[in-house]
């Protein structure tokens, strides 16, 4: 079962409902190994995006794709793995990321434009733009990393790569979120 696109607490979100038993064993074994102060296990970072450990690689494999690709985020960098990488998709890249940005998502959005790469900016209300998501012709991703150097090698994060019937979920909402940022500049 799937729930995209939704708001919590005026926040844009993805959630993603499953019982999938790997994806649900996977979970559970990132609590408890958290809960017990021992590191995931290598299963776990197998069926997750799962930082610190593999993130970056699995969120390259999903930039990368061919094609265009559409970004939500909260933050960006720096993190020059991942700016390069987007950059790298100049005019296939569409990014939406919140109005507030600091000084540095500033000179990210400012570089990632000078490659021609398509940035809006998402008013803060009524919606803060808060989910992270990556979506393309055959792979997407969701899940709590920011596209941060912190976020992907140091903090306890978790997300899912997704195809099939949820690149369709994932780009209609992109859209009608692209279509509202672009409505405020």
């Amino acid at each position: 079962m799937y729930y995209f696109g939704i708001r919590i607490h005026q926040n844009r979100e993805y959630l993603y409902v499953t019982q999938n038993p790997s994806v649900v064993q996977s979970a559970n074994a990132v609590f408890n190994a958290d809960w017990n102060n021992r590191k995931a296990p290598a299963f776990a970072h197998r069926v997750l995006v799962l930082s610190p450990g593999t993130s970056a690689s699995q969120l390259l494999e999903v930039i990368d794709q061919p094609g265009p690709i559409d970004v939500e985020s909260e933050e960006l960098g720096p993190y020059a793995v991942i700016l390069d990488a987007l950059a790298a998709k100049g005019r296939d890249l569409r990014l939406i990321l919140p109005a507030n940005i600091n000084h540095v998502g500033q000179r990210d959005v400012a570089f990632l434009r000078q490659h021609g790469c398509q940035v809006r900016l998402m008013p803060v209300k009524p919606i803060y733009q808060h989910s992270k998501m990556i979506v393309g012709g055959s792979l997407a991703f969701i899940g709590s990393e920011n596209f941060t150097q912190a976020s992907l090698e140091d903090n306890r994060e978790m997300g899912l790569l997704l195809n099939g019937s949820s690149i369709g979920k994932l780009q209609a909402q992109f859209n009608r979120d692209w279509a509202r940022a672009g409505r405020h500049g």
